[in-house]
């Protein structure tokens, strides 16, 4: 990868995951408290100030797209530099896949503050269609991160340190598992192990790309 590519998808991946997930949890748990009293009283609160909340959904859907891209990158360099670019290049179409569905979520939660206003009733079935928990979606973006983790280690120009390299293929690894586990439990907890281990780990391959010298 050229140093233009680099830079993108180190910093990118760096930094982007913290701030979304930052900007979606001061969204989802600070303002519309967590969603508890039903997805009407959710809508209802975040839309009190819908002008700053569309900004900062759409600054953290924008994140997202910057990620998703700089994961596709990835995913295809470390395809093509294997002697079996299969993983690389599945896990690059996966990802692309349930990025594009999860952006239709924050599109569908920013045209729902816009017509809430006006039209409340549509504006929450717009909102709850478009941000229904999906199994299927979780199911390929599971497998997406399984791939990648063994894609990452399949590559001939291997992540360093070595200690890094293991701890992001394993770490995606496990995260794409959880992915998978919680279609079928739908615990908190699974769910937050899965989300917060995908920044972690995002955050890690974002500083390993940084510190690499290709």
């Amino acid at each position: 990868m050229n140093i233009t590519q680099k830079t993108f998808i180190g910093w990118s991946l760096a930094i982007l995951p913290i701030l979304m997930t930052a900007l979606w949890m001061y969204i989802w748990m600070g303002v519309g408290g967590g969603g508890d009293d039903g997805p009407k009283a959710f809508l209802d609160k975040i839309a009190e100030s819908a002008t700053i909340n569309k900004l900062l959904i759409s600054i953290a859907g924008v994140s997202f797209t910057f990620v998703v891209a700089s994961f596709v990158m990835f995913s295809r360099g470390v395809g093509a530099d294997s002697d079996n670019p299969f993983l690389g290049n599945l896990s690059a179409l996966l990802l692309l896949i349930s990025g594009t569905i999860n952006l239709f979520g924050a599109n569908s939660f920013v045209s729902a503050l816009s017509y809430h206003g006006t039209e409340p009733a549509e504006a929450l079935t717009i909102f709850v269609a478009g941000t229904t928990d999906l199994g299927a979606m979780d199911i390929v973006f599971g497998i997406a991160l399984i791939a990648l983790g063994r894609a990452i280690r399949d590559a001939k120009n291997k992540l360093e340190p070595a200690i890094l390299l293991n701890i992001v293929s394993f770490g995606f690894l496990i995260v794409g598992i959880a992915n998978i586990v919680n279609v079928f439990t739908m615990q908190d907890i699974t769910g937050m192990l899965s989300w917060f281990g995908w920044v972690i780990f995002s955050t890690l391959l974002g500083i390993a790309v940084i510190r690499s010298k290709s």
